[in-house]
């Protein structure tokens, strides 16, 4: 799994670490249901949401 590969490396492993601020995650949530893709699921809001505050704050993934 990359997660635990880039902890191995001492890599950031949240957005937070990187840079990004916490206020755009409501921006990114927003332009990620803007422009959905072909997907099996529904493209919705608030799972976006919580998939990008667990990458902000460095959470491995669910």
């Amino acid at each position: 799994m990359l997660y635990r590969l880039n902890q191995a490396l001492g890599i950031p492993a949240g957005l937070a670490a990187i840079g990004m601020p916490e206020a755009g995650l409501e921006e990114a949530a927003t332009l990620a249901c803007a422009n959905p893709y072909d997907n099996p699921a529904p493209v919705e809001r608030a799972p976006i949401l919580a998939l990008l505050g667990r990458a902000w704050r460095g959470e491995a993934p669910a």
